[in-house]
């Protein structure tokens, strides 16, 4: 009786081992899918298609960015975070969250509406904005609710679709007609997300509570803001000083080494919930293998680079700007894990005062560096800015935190 009981049981936690097993695989394919996503589009959009197809994609792009980091209100941690803490106030939480979003994004459109574009492409602006703001709170349901599995096939065929779209009808797709599909494939994919949680929504929209929310998740913000200026500053400043064609360049050059990051960070996100209950011994040997793991990761995505950068992009990029890849990575992956760490210990204030200070640093190098060495300096300024953050943050940890972890 007793051996049927533990062969029951030993079944059981297998199975939700393996059960939370494929929840991470298919958390990380869903990240892992959106790079995947912009490494194929890139590389029809430069290969097949007009460079004014690209240009005025990336332009897009870039003009959204400017406004998503204000409309996003650093959803991407607040959003999951309440919802897992609070889930019986969830439809409560999903109200308050969805009017913030409303209202940031009414308050955007006040300003796309007067810049210099033509009509139709600030009404895609527009709608494109209000619907990458409510993903991040679909995904706090998808995480919570653990549907990944069913949400990862469904944006999995309608990628493919549109990217098979595009593909076959070269000749037929302008630069105005492209955006509008692109618009049009995050539509479908936000009418499945509202179909799909359909029951734990209420569109019934609340000032006060918006504010509240907002309100709430200020930290996050400031976060999520000073982090975009520290990462992002060098792309819009080539755009600033050089000429779009360069832009679109750099931003292919730079979605490149984002999508080392995501993977990066996906893989060592899988253990984030086990990282944070280690021990001092068990931390520090951790520390001690990813150095070594990220050295590895670095030298294998800088080779994955110049291949493609190279050869599929058709962007020469010369063995100098190849090792300033390499470096900018190795030092990704060495900040990643002080950034665990200080969370570990909730110092999430010094985090965002050297993030600060980092974005501040790579806006200055950005004006500096670009003017003479284009490309090859917007990355520097980059690498630099980086280096900057994981100095600091080693700097502080030694002289306040040496005992603590």
């Amino acid at each position: 009786m007793r051996e049927t009981y533990s062969n029951n049981y030993t079944s059981k936690a297998r199975s939700r081992i393996l059960v939370r097993a494929l929840l991470a695989i298919y958390n990380t394919g869903r990240r892992l899918l959106v790079s995947a996503f912009s490494l194929l589009l890139n590389f029809i959009l430069i290969n097949y298609y007009p460079e004014d197809v690209l240009n005025t994609y990336v332009y897009f792009v870039s003009i959204y960015g400017l406004f998503y980091v204000f409309t996003n209100w650093g959803s991407k941690f607040f959003i999951t975070k309440q919802i897992s803490s609070s889930p019986k106030d969830i439809k409560h939480l999903v109200t308050g969250s969805i009017s913030s979003k409303l209202l940031l994004c009414v308050l955007a459109s006040l300003i796309i509406i007067v810049l210099p574009l033509e009509l139709g492409v600030k009404i895609l602006m527009i709608l494109f904005l209000l619907l990458k703001s409510l993903t991040p709170i679909f995904n706090g349901l998808i995480i919570y609710t653990k549907t990944s599995q069913t949400v990862f096939i469904v944006e999995l065929f309608f990628n493919v679709l549109f990217l098979a779209y595009i593909f076959f009808n070269q000749n037929t797709i302008s630069p105005f007609t492209f955006i509008l599909f692109f618009v049009l494939l995050e539509l479908l994919k936000s009418l499945y997300y509202f179909y799909k949680f359909w029951g734990e929504l209420s569109l019934e929209v609340s000032l006060q509570k918006g504010l509240t929310v907002l309100k709430t998740s200020i930290y996050f913000f400031g976060v999520s803001f000073a982090g975009f200026i520290a990462s992002k500053s060098d792309f819009y400043i080539v755009g600033i000083l050089i000429d779009q064609s360069t832009m679109s360049h750099y931003f292919i050059i730079s979605s490149l080494s984002a999508i080392s990051m995501v993977i990066y960070a996906s893989l060592i996100n899988t253990f984030e919930t086990s990282i944070y209950r280690f021990s001092k011994s068990v931390f520090k040997k951790l520390e001690d293998t990813l150095r070594s793991f990220g050295m590895f990761f670095s030298i294998l995505s800088t080779a994955g680079f110049y291949v493609a950068i190279n050869y599929f992009y058709n962007i020469p990029v010369d063995i100098k700007f190849t090792i300033l890849f390499l470096v900018n990575i190795y030092i990704f992956t060495l900040l990643n894990f002080e950034m665990y760490r200080f969370t570990k210990l909730e110092k999430q204030k010094i985090i965002l005062l050297i993030l600060i200070f980092a974005g501040i640093i790579n806006l200055g190098l950005s004006f500096i560096l670009i003017k003479k060495y284009i490309l090859f300096g917007a990355f520097m300024a980059n690498t630099i800015s980086l280096l900057c953050n994981y100095v600091l943050l080693r700097l502080y940890l030694k002289k306040y935190l040496c005992n603590e972890v």
